[in-house]
């Protein structure tokens, strides 16, 4: 697996932009679930992520990775966030006016290539979804977006996690499936 992971990251190094949208796209979905258990936002975290895959492709030459390019990918969206959390507590404490206002006060930053590709899957996403048998959809959404374990979402629907699982499954079939075709 290693071995598969060194082999991916020479290929981002040398340009391979498939590489780059593949490992991003695999990433996304869990890299958004870690940032809300750290506690930002949908849209901040979003953001974070961005800025993370963007700062990877612009520093790819430089970056040396041993280990897990996940696990790296991880670490450095829990960098990020801290960051972000610890950069915003400071400008908030700072300025000592209202948290809203230092939100709508933040400049505009230009959307990257990679945020506006990230925005057209994300809604080729829940149209994919959308397709779905309404089971499917109830219980991808409850554990994509809300972040809810299949155990949650077992008793919450009071059906079986082995049907959740089911359920789930189907969904990220139908999506790979369909996104198969788009990505490459």
């Amino acid at each position: 697996m290693e071995d598969e992971n060194n082999n991916t990251w020479r290929l981002i190094q040398n340009g391979d932009v498939h590489q780059f949208k593949t490992l991003y796209l695999e990433l996304y979905d869990n890299l958004l679930l870690y940032t809300h258990h750290m506690g930002v936002t949908h849209s901040d975290g979003e953001d974070i992520i961005s800025q993370v895959f963007f700062k990877l492709w612009e520093n790819k030459e430089k970056i040396e990775i041993e280990g897990s390019l996940k696990g790296y990918c991880f670490r450095s969206v829990k960098n990020a966030v801290l960051n972000f959390k610890n950069s915003a507590k400071q400008r908030y404490e700072g300025e000592g006016s209202d948290y809203f206002e230092f939100e709508k006060n933040q400049p505009f930053e230009e959307y990257t290539e990679l945020n506006l590709e990230a925005e057209d899957l994300s809604t080729y996403i829940e149209q994919l979804t959308n397709e779905l048998p309404p089971a499917s959809q109830n219980a991808f959404r409850m554990s994509r977006n809300d972040g809810l374990t299949y155990k949650e979402i077992a008793e919450l629907l009071e059906i079986s996690p082995k049907t959740v699982e089911k359920q789930i499954g189907q969904a990220l079939a139908h999506l790979r499936k369909k996104l198969r075709a788009v990505v490459v």
